[in-house]
């Protein structure tokens, strides 16, 4: 699977149906799921299904998705993170979701700030927005290092959400 984007630790890359069990141990996993308002899948096949309705299908129909995140070190996918449509559109999101083993490692940041880094400097956004819930405080400081600031408050994906944003640094 062609490489999107590459960091010092970490791969991230289109997904495929084939990283479904990976899968599994992230959107399996209620601690992971917990702040995205969803209940943990239960089986590869649910995992299966959701990779090509979600991430598979935006891709193909706008080029850019969340991606699986692998670390380099393992071969093994962590996580998910990218960029995708803010509920349908028209904003753009950076968002991530990592397996809980890897949690405190800075995979999220080192991801996210690659993400945000391609949405500028690839596909040429002005902007570029985050949405978390107000009592993810780990997910509110990834966004924080990334370079989004604090918007104030919104509704999106049925929740009242603490809205970043960052906008394209400015060239000389």
């Amino acid at each position: 699977m062609p490489m999107i984007l590459e960091t010092d630790r970490l791969v991230l890359r289109q997904w495929t149906v084939d990283d479904a069990e990976d899968g599994l141990t992230i959107f399996g996993d209620a601690e992971v799921m917990h702040f995205l308002h969803r209940p943990p899948l239960q089986t590869v096949e649910e995992v299966r299904n959701l990779l090509e309705t979600r991430p598979i299908a935006h891709y193909r129909e706008h080029g850019f998705s969340f991606w699986a995140v692998v670390e380099k070190a393992t071969g093994r996918v962590i996580g998910s993170c990218g960029l995708k449509y803010l509920e349908n559109g028209p904003l753009i999101e950076v968002g991530y979701h990592l397996a809980c083993a890897t949690w405190g490692k800075g995979y999220a940041t080192e991801a996210a700030t690659a993400s945000v880094r391609h949405g500028f400097d690839t596909m040429q956004l002005q902007r570029i927005w985050g949405v978390v819930d107000p009592l993810n405080f780990a997910s509110q400081r990834v966004l924080e290092k990334c370079g989004l600031t604090y918007q104030g408050m919104g509704h999106y994906y049925n929740h009242e959400v603490r809205v970043y944003a960052v906008d394209r640094p400015a060239t000389n």
